[in-house]
């Protein structure tokens, strides 16, 4: 884990986020509630995303510099449905969980 890497989390509440190693978040910090469980890795996601540079990264993949995009993700206009089956897909949430969000937030979820 080095600083610049993202991780995709489960916090205490089963919700998913993504933290970036740093200042805020040290390896050390997210290391520690990781080990003591309050942190957990989706089943699926690899343990860090390298960091990035931070300039200009192109059309089309979300100018997050995370790289290209994800080509099973849905568009924004897609129906709130398609967007729940695509973040249970990622292994952010159950079904169940997904519907009680908004369209907005599972869009959010998915960055």
């Amino acid at each position: 884990m080095r600083d610049g890497d993202k991780l995709r989390l489960i916090g205490p509440a089963g919700a998913p986020f993504v933290v970036t190693v740093g200042p805020s978040f040290t390896a050390e910090y997210i290391e520690e509630r990781l080990r003591t469980g309050e942190w957990r890795q989706p089943e699926d996601a690899p343990a860090a995303a390298p960091a990035q540079d931070q300039g200009d990264s192109g059309p089309g993949d979300g100018g997050d510099g995370a790289g290209p995009p994800d080509p099973r993700r849905p568009s924004v206009n897609d129906p709130k449905s398609v967007w729940i089956r695509y973040i249970v897909s990622l292994g952010h949430l159950s079904a169940e969980d997904a519907a009680n969000y908004t369209k907005a937030d599972l869009i959010e979820m998915a960055n």
